[in-house]
């Protein structure tokens, strides 16, 4: 090979290792001599001047301390032929001090005359980025997994094809099929949908792919089990091939469904009667202060009808103070619409609270102003609508309350922060190793952890303090009126009292630990976001050191 091209070769290596970004090195194993390229200390943050003199310690000292001890055996089996090849990933520290991801391969190039390796040449790629988002990607299918229902890609291809691209676990509770099932046939999953409820399902589809509208349907599907209610949410995106994928949730809704059925019959009787009115049929002169009561009433009002005479007057007396106002703006309107509409309390003489639904006609004449109409009892109703307003507020799995909930109540906290400087704190509490109870020991049995764990969580905390699920195995703790410090050992103490605490479920009593990342809502925050993020930060910190610890967040 004639000089020329050795020098026009060795110029395009060079390029090539510049170009892509690759940190060289050669080590003389039998001398220890070792010398690097410039890329090499610059992922480390310095210039190849700065780490003279060099040799192997000028990697050993920099690699960290958890890896060191793997790494040189890696490096001592590839040396005595145990295995073919030098690889391994590790952590090396930066010049500021953090720790970057190198991905550290070499082989032998030259060896000694009785055989020994001599020369080792390698290279150093940096991979933190790589493994930042993998620990993003772990962390989001770690979400998928125990968010409610399932989440999804539904895909449907330009000839009508349809696929599950993917679905997180939970849809083999709610279709009784596995996501390799569903990415095989999506007929699978649609077998399940109720025979009465399918059309619509299909219809619903095809009108958000010609619309890209949101997708959002509820529908009956068929188990061994029996029916389920499930709501689909989800939104579309059209592809360059002419395919449609929606990206979305399905939850189990039965319960929801049925409060609200039963709630909706309630309301249709309701309906019905008033319509009929033949119960709680009444009848007021507005003039004279006359009323006529049928005996119904007398029964909603919890009156005797041998002892009380129904006047105006005694009936105002029986309207909650607090909506007397709102039934006499009702019947001064009747006077121009021709409608008295009202829903009111009443008290009754042993003091119970009772709701009325009052309807009826205005008659106005020359001489008297009539009122004719019915009144229902209207107490049931309203439990079920407070019932369903509960129902939104909290987590249908443990009865604690839900993200939804507690976002608000952080919220109405940020804003009295912020006017009065009142120390408040949050703690953001994960449960450790969770994913192992639910492979190890089932879903029902991850189930029966959180259930007993909010039972615990409860007996713990003030009767100021707020906790609730914030998603998955993590649940959030707010403390009104608590120091940093205070709030610290408060929770500390939690962690270490769940640790000696053994929860019992129905394979026996298992140990659960949690992780905790406490902060301080400080009225310098722009919102209450950034304390949430503070202190999930410190939570992520508590469980990169081992978990089962309580990591404070400071500004």
């Amino acid at each position: 090979m004639s000089e020329s091209t050795k020098k026009d070769q060795l110029f395009w290596l060079e390029a090539i290792i510049e170009g892509a970004q690759v940190g060289t090195w050669l080590w003389n194993h039998e001398t220890g001599e070792a010398r690097y390229n410039e890329r090499w200390a610059e992922i480390l943050g310095y210039s190849l001047s700065e780490l003279e003199p060099l040799s192997a310690d000028t990697w050993k000292l920099r690699t960290h301390p958890d890896d060191l001890p793997r790494v040189e055996t890696t490096l001592t089996r590839y040396l005595a032929g145990e295995i073919d090849s030098y690889s391994f990933d590790t952590r090396m520290q930066h010049k500021n001090g953090h720790w970057v991801w190198v991905r550290d391969r070499g082989k032998i190039v030259t060896r000694t005359e009785d055989g020994k390796p001599e020369w080792l040449a390698g290279a150093h790629v940096d991979i933190t980025d790589e493994k930042t988002n993998n620990e993003r990607l772990d962390r989001l299918f770690k979400i998928s997994e125990n968010i409610p229902g399932t989440v999804y890609e539904f895909k449907l291809m330009p000839d009508g094809t349809r696929t599950f691209p993917y679905a997180s676990p939970g849809i083999k509770k709610l279709f009784g099929v596995t996501l390799e099932e569903a990415k095989r046939d999506a007929d699978t999953v649609f077998s399940r949908i109720h025979p009465d409820d399918l059309q619509e399902v299909n219809s619903s589809i095809q009108d958000s792919a010609e619309t890209l509208d949101i997708w959002f349907t509820e529908f009956r599907v068929v188990l061994s089990t029996g029916e389920k209610w499930l709501t689909g949410h989800a939104t579309p995106e059209r592809h360059s091939d002419g395919s449609i994928s929606w990206y979305g949730q399905v939850v189990d809704s039965t319960f929801e469904k049925q409060m609200r059925l039963e709630v909706e019959q309630q309301r249709k009787e309701l309906t019905q009667a008033q319509r009929i009115g033949l119960l709680g049929y009444w009848r007021a002169n507005m003039d004279t202060g006359e009323l006529y009561w049928s005996d119904m009433i007398f029964e909603i009002f919890g009156l005797d009808t041998e002892t009380f005479k129904p006047s105006i007057d005694g009936f105002t007396e029986r309207v909650h103070p607090e909506d007397l106002n709102l039934v006499r703006a009702s019947e001064e309107r009747a006077q121009k619409s021709g409608v008295h509409d009202v829903v009111h309390r009443i008290i009754r003489p042993n003091g119970e609270v009772r709701w009325v639904h009052e309807l009826a006609d205005f008659k106005g004449g020359e001489k008297d102003r009539i009122l004719v109409g019915t009144v229902r009892d209207i107490t049931l109703q309203k439990q079920y609508e407070k019932e369903l307003e509960r129902l939104s507020l909290t987590d249908e799995l443990t009865g604690a309350y839900n993200r939804r909930f507690s976002q608000n109540r952080l919220t109405v906290l940020f804003e009295k922060v912020k006017k009065r400087d009142a120390k408040s704190c949050i703690a953001l509490l994960d449960v450790d190793h969770f994913k192992h109870v639910n492979d190890e020991y089932g879903h029902d049995v991850g189930d029966q952890v959180l259930q007993q764990l909010v039972k615990f969580l409860q007996s713990k905390i003030r009767s100021t303090d707020t906790m609730a699920r914030f998603g998955g195995e993590e649940f959030i703790l707010i403390m009104e009126d608590a120091e940093p410090e205070g709030a610290y050992q408060r929770v500390r103490i939690i962690c270490a009292d769940l640790e000696q605490t053994p929860i019992v479920t129905e394979k026996g009593e298992l140990k659960v630990t949690i992780t905790a990342g406490v902060t301080q809502i400080s009225e310098h925050d722009e919102d209450v976001n950034a304390a949430l993020k503070r202190a999930d930060n410190a939570l992520y910190q508590g469980k990169k050191a081992g978990r089962n610890r309580v990591v404070m967040g400071t500004r």
